[in-house]
Parts: C-alpha cells; structure tokens; sequence
C-alpha cells in the first residue's frame, strides 16, 4: 500500500513535526504532509486534501480525535487511520 499525502492532527506542535521527522526517515520527502492543530482543522484539511492516511489525537480541542475518525469515515472507507496519543 503506499500513501502519497498524509495528514497529521496533533495539538502538540512537537508530536506533529516528531511525526512527520519520524516517517519522512523511513520512506521518502515525496509524501505530502498536512497538519491541523485541532479536531475542526483536521476536517477541513482532509476535505480540502482528502489524504490516503491520517493519524489523529484522540484529545484535541474543538473536536476530539474519535469524532473526527467518524466524519472522515463516514465520508471515504479507503482511508486509513491510526489514533495516537498519550493516554492508555
């Protein structure tokens, strides 16, 4: 499976770029990487990029991560998602 634009919701500016540093060490600088820094953003970001993978805070302001993970499921199955987050 490859991705080409992924976008990363974090509240945390260091999560996100983390992230990104992480992944961009693994496969390649060609991916396209999108941030929000809240629930709202993150569903505004993915309708105007509609990205193949997100990963997503479970708590974040405005919208959490879990409600997110609905709209963007409800709108498009082939998305993949992968929740992160400091809670167990």
């Amino acid at each position: 499976m490859s991705f080409e634009k992924i976008l990363i919701a974090d509240d945390h500016n260091i999560s996100r770029k983390g992230l990104i540093e992480t992944i961009k060490d693994i496969f390649s600088n060609s991916l396209l990487f999108i941030e929000a820094e809240n629930g709202k953003d993150a569903i505004e970001k993915y309708n105007k990029y509609l990205p193949d993978l997100v990963f997503l805070d479970i708590e974040m302001p405005l919208i959490n991560g879990i409600d997110v993970c609905k709209y963007i499921k409800n709108k498009n199955l082939t998305t993949k998602v992968i929740f992160v987050s400091m809670h167990t």
